[in-house]
């Protein structure tokens, strides 16, 4: 039951990621990407809002399979970034992100998941 759990997860996310990867006429063409800053930059602010959007409700759901135990015995940065994003807008999240590009153009090849999980569980630490 559990691996039916976490597949389900992983579909849920996998299908938000793709749908906000590229605009709903181009998303049929194109294969699956990461996106990362360069493209991050090339999204308009409703992509990015659809973007964080899809990752706040990844970890919703998350956090409702979990319920209160939320993964205390295992390795996982869903705990700590549920925790970091409370009380933040999505617009907020959106504005996080474009801040850490704008003050790191070199990290603009890093996917956005990964500057999300660095702007709250690593930098604040």
């Amino acid at each position: 039951m559990k691996m039916l759990k976490r597949l389900g997860l992983a579909m849920v996310l996998a299908i938000g990621l793709a749908l906000v990867a590229a605009p709903a006429h181009e998303a049929q063409a194109q294969e699956f990407m990461v996106l990362d800053g360069t493209h991050w930059q090339e999204m308009d602010e409703g992509q990015r809002i659809a973007f964080v959007s899809g990752v706040m409700h990844v970890l919703e759901f998350e956090r409702q399979l979990k319920g209160d135990t939320m993964m205390a015995e295992e390795r996982s940065f869903v705990p700590h970034m549920i925790a970091a994003v409370k009380g933040r807008t999505i617009g907020e999240v959106s504005v996080d992100v474009t801040d850490y590009y704008i003050a790191n153009p070199d990290d603009l090849g890093r996917p956005v998941i990964s500057t999300i999980v660095r702007v709250y569980t690593i930098q604040p630490l």
